[in-house]
């Protein structure tokens, strides 16, 4: 059984919450106003390490955007709109 949470401010993303054992799948949205998604990336993979696994979620499709997730650590990049059951797949591994 899984929980899921949501972290909608960004003032809540610190350090303790990244580090939770419970958190091993994030769902990231780079087009958020009040955080910036690759500062956020960066910070959770700085934290983590390999231990998530990290999907952003964009419209944001360009070359440039997508490159810069995935160099940025992310494991995956989902463009919008996408298949929940293929998120739960590839996330979860089922």
């Amino acid at each position: 059984m899984f929980e899921i949470v949501e972290c909608r401010d960004p003032n809540v993303l610190h350090d303790d919450l990244i580090r939770s054992a419970q958190i091993f799948v994030v769902d990231l949205d780079l087009g958020t106003a009040d955080i910036d998604g690759f500062d956020a990336l960066g910070r959770i993979r700085q934290v983590r390490g390999e231990s998530a696994r990290i999907f952003v979620c964009s419209n944001r499709t360009d070359s440039e955007s997508v490159a810069r997730v995935l160099k940025s650590g992310a494991t995956a990049f989902l463009a919008k709109p996408f298949s929940f059951a293929g998120f739960i797949k590839h996330g979860l591994g089922v």
